[in-house]
Parts: C-alpha cells; sequence; structure tokens
C-alpha cells in the first residue's frame, strides 16, 4: 500500500481562468529516496481540457451538499470515452444496459458522515464514494460484471466545520492506495509541536521516513505531503482532479486556488445519494500514518 498526502481548503466557485502553475507550496522532488511512480508527485499537472462535475442541488445547502468535492477530469478526446471512470448510479443495473452505450449515464457520488476518532475530540467527517466501471472484469462466458472499483474522500472537519484532514482511498474493498490531505493549520501546529520536518520530509506532519538502502520499501515509503494549501473562511468542499488516461487523482485544490484546467470543455451534474454505513475500511482514523498534532485548529 501507497501512501501520500496533501491539504485542502477554501470556498470559490468553478474556476475559470487558467494558470500554468497554481500558487501553492510544492515539495521538493523525491526520487533519490522513492521513485515509485505510485508516489510520483503529479500535483502541479495542467489539464488542457476538462470534464467539469458538480452536485446538483435545490434550495439551501446543507452540510453533505456544502462539502462535496467539485470535479475536473482532464481529457483528451470523446467525453463520452470517459465512462469507465465517471461515478456511475449505482441504482441503474449496468449489466443490462452498459454505460459505454448510454450518452450520459447517470452520475451519483454516495455520501455518509461519522466520526474521525483519530484526533482528540473525535471530529465530524464526511466520506464521498465515487463508483467507477471497470471492464476488465468480464466473466469467461462472455456475460459483464461490475467492478466496484471506486474513489472514496474522507474529510475530516475542524471547529468552524471546514476541511482539517482528507484522505483518498482509490482501489476496491479495502485493497489500493491511501493517500492523506491536511490543511496549512494542521501544518503548522504540526511544525510547533513536533518542530522542523524529519529527515527526508518536507513538512512536520509526516512520519519518520526508512531511508536504508537495505530495509526501506520503495512501494510503501510512508505518507508523504506533496503541498499544501490555503484553507478559506466558509466550509466548502474541495475542488478534486482526474487524470482520464489512468482514472487516479492527481490533485486536491482548494476551491478558491487557481485553475490547473485551460478550459472546461462540458459540465454534468452528479446526485448525492446517502449511504446506510460505511465500508467497515472507511472508518479507519482518516490521519493514520501522520503526526497529527494535540492542538489542532
Amino acid at each position: 500500500m501507497s501512501f501520500v498526502a496533501y491539504a485542502s481548503g477554501c470556498e470559490r466557485a468553478r474556476p475559470t481562468s487558467p494558470t500554468s502553475r497554481p500558487v501553492v507550496s510544492t515539495s521538493r522532488p523525491i526520487d533519490k529516496i522513492d521513485s515509485s511512480a505510485n508516489n510520483r508527485d503529479r500535483t502541479s499537472l495542467v489539464f488542457d481540457q476538462a470534464l467539469y462535475l458538480k452536485p446538483h442541488l435545490e434550495g439551501d445547502a446543507v452540510l453533505h451538499q456544502r462539502l462535496a468535492p467539485l470535479i475536473a477530469i482532464g481529457v483528451s478526446g470523446a467525453i463520452e470515452d470517459l465512462w469507465r471512470i465517471l461515478p456511475l448510479d449505482l441504482d441503474v443495473d449496468y449489466t443490462k444496459s452498459p454505460p459505454q452505450a448510454q450518452s450520459k449515464p447517470r452520475l451519483a457520488l454516495y455520501w455518509a458522515q461519522d466520526k474521525d476518532a483519530s484526533v482528540e475530540p473525535p471530529r465530524d467527517r464526511m466520506t464521498y464514494l465515487w463508483y467507477k466501471w471497470d471492464d476488465r472484469l468480464h466473466t469467461p462466458t462472455g456475460g459483464t460484471s461490475i467492478d466496484l472499483r471506486h474513489i472514496a474522500i474522507s474529510i475530516t472537519l475542524d471547529k468552524s466545520g471546514s476541511p482539517m484532514i482528507v484522505r483518498v482511498h482509490e482501489g476496491n474493498s479495502g485493497a489500493g492506495s491511501v493517500r492523506f490531505f491536511v490543511t496549512q493549520a494542521v501544518e503548522t501546529a504540526a511544525r510547533t509541536e513536533f518542530g522542523a520536518p524529519l529527515a527526508g520530509r518536507n513538512f512536520s506532519v509526516e512520519p519518520a521516513m526508512d531511508l536504508s538502502p537495505v530495509t526501506r520499501d520503495p512501494d510503501s515509503p510512508g505518507p508523504v505531503v506533496p503541498r499544501l494549501l490555503a484553507q478559506g473562511p466558509e466550509p466548502s468542499g474541495p475542488w478534486v482532479y482526474v487524470d482520464a488516461s489512468d482514472g487516479r487523482v492527481t490533485t486536491i485544490l482548494c476551491r478558491c486556488s487557481p485553475s490547473q484546467v485551460k478550459a472546461f470543455v462540458d459540465t454534468r451534474e452528479y446526485e448525492l445519494r446517502p449511504l446506510p454505513e460505511l465500508p467497515g475500511y472507511l472508518t479507519q482514523p482518516s490521519s493514520a500514518g501522520l503526526r497529527i498534532p494535540k492542538s489542532l485548529p
């Protein structure tokens, strides 16, 4: 399992002005420590074109709607070719009507609210699940099955109700990669409590890294923080950037940060659907593995 960590926060509507690089703090290259492709810093990747996904809202937004992510999916071809990574509505039986046969398949993110016990006292946490089709799991007889691969975004809130820790889980049924995102305020508190970053690390929230060429595991270097982002004055969900070439998250941005999309080619809405309960592997502490300070915002 590989770990990467980021930061999140801020408010603002869909960004409209492109930029070649965001005005944020980014990490130095870590290739000499870990050259694993899964941990390559892709946070500054700029999409020439992207599909914009936003939650469908009616009336005044409540907590799970305010924190729902805005999504930018980088595209290099036709939008219709993105069906493998779109957040699918599981109320639709896609085994009978595959999404590639639909011009606009129904989209949905599934949400649940619980407590994150990794911080004291436990804080409110919102989790959003994005289920993706994966056509690699077809039955030998030619039938089609759905591999419920997903992106799970868990947002732990600070005292003001704004995002403080964000965990992104990408995989299937508990397997896969986990990345952690923290705000600038958390990093500042960590530096006050723990001091300067440890050897081989860029930020104080990161744990000790095994630098031994004999014992270190290049595929599991522990949590890494590629960048820190500002936190906005109002509670709001983050921007989530997804690379269509592999369906993976490239970065998390504040809504108030400069856009890393040169042009949005289309806008679509997704429904927010409640989950009766979270899968067990998503109820784990959001900050597991990080050095979380006692004094949190």
